[in-house]
């Protein structure tokens, strides 16, 4: 059985990039290839996604900026909705049993919190048997983006309405977890984040009772 794994935004991005490289049993599809979506306005960051490891259509960069806002990224991800919903019907039909979705993005930038919160709605939405989960980036208490916690506000009353799950990983915390007095870098704390959510990807492998949609 499956889980596919929908990474939204740069951090989304980096984190499921992380994620495939420890080539999870419970998102590797029979062909060798990953059932998993990226997402990002930025294609630098897309362009790191190694091709090979996906469906040929599974990466989306062609839409515009989201401007650090939850409003502009929901209301641009309504126009792209239909597109990622397709590529996400595909990977359920590629499964031999789909659980659920794992989705990967921040609070903190309006691709994470707008795409992910409307294409959370649209999951629910369209597979209501099948669990979700959130992992949710808390941004660094420090402040990335003027209106950050305006963001990560709209972007929870979302999740708490559509998510079966909700896990929220705060970037301050972790990093002081692993520096103590020492300063660590944005990929040392994506690593253990990373670390932290093999739990949830080895449980996905275990077989359920009942399947929420067979192949």
């Amino acid at each position: 059985m499956a889980c596919i794994g929908v990474f939204i935004g740069q951090c989304g991005v980096t984190i499921g990039l992380q994620i495939l490289s420890s080539n999870p049993p419970s998102l590797t599809c029979y062909d060798g290839t990953q059932h998993a979506i990226f997402i990002d306005t930025e294609i630098k960051v897309i362009r790191r996604v190694p091709k090979q490891l996906l469906r040929s259509n599974n990466t989306f960069s062609d839409f515009p900026g989201c401007g650090g806002c939850f409003a502009k990224g929901l209301a641009s991800a309504e126009s792209f909705i239909d597109k990622i919903m397709d590529n996400i019907r595909v990977e359920i039909e590629r499964s031999d049993c789909c659980m659920g979705f794992m989705l990967i993005h921040s609070l903190c930038g309006g691709t994470g919190s707008g795409y992910g919160s409307r294409i959370t709605q649209e999951i629910k939405s369209l597979y209501p048997e099948m669990f979700v989960v959130n992992v949710a980036v808390l941004p660094f208490r420090t402040g990335e983006n003027p209106i950050q916690s305006y963001n990560v506000l709209l972007t929870v009353d979302k999740l708490q309405q559509y998510s079966d799950m909700i896990v929220l990983v705060e970037n301050t915390v972790v990093g002081q977890e692993l520096a103590g007095k020492q300063k660590v870098s944005i990929t040392q704390i994506n690593e253990k984040i990373v670390s932290d959510l093999q739990i949830i990807l080895r449980n996905c492998k275990q077989v359920p009772k009942r399947c929420a949609m067979w192949r």
